[in-house]
């Protein structure tokens, strides 16, 4: 993954369309690069609160178990941040 990641954000570019969620997303290749900083950590720890991941943990451990990746940095967890998912302003 960070080969990968790498090679991205070398990319001169100011969009991204993901396969999922609200698309188009406004953001460069720092912006890009972050979404993949539990990468470098080691840990499979996202920004939000564990309180508001918790259905991703619960869909990966359910009904979504046929299609995600099992990890080697164990199941999605969420940091300890302020919990209350906010879209962020643009």
């Amino acid at each position: 993954v960070t080969a990968w990641l790498d090679t991205v954000t070398r990319w001169d570019f100011t969009r991204v369309i993901p396969a999922h969620l609200d698309a188009p997303l406004d953001l460069g290749p720092e912006q890009f690069a972050r979404a993949f900083d539990f990468v470098k950590s080691g840990r499979n720890e996202v920004r939000f609160c564990d309180e508001d991941v918790a259905f991703l943990r619960k869909a990966e451990e359910g009904f979504l178990s046929f299609s995600v990746y099992k990890s080697s940095l164990g199941p999605l967890r969420g940091g300890k941040g302020p919990c209350g998912l906010k879209r962020p302003q643009s």
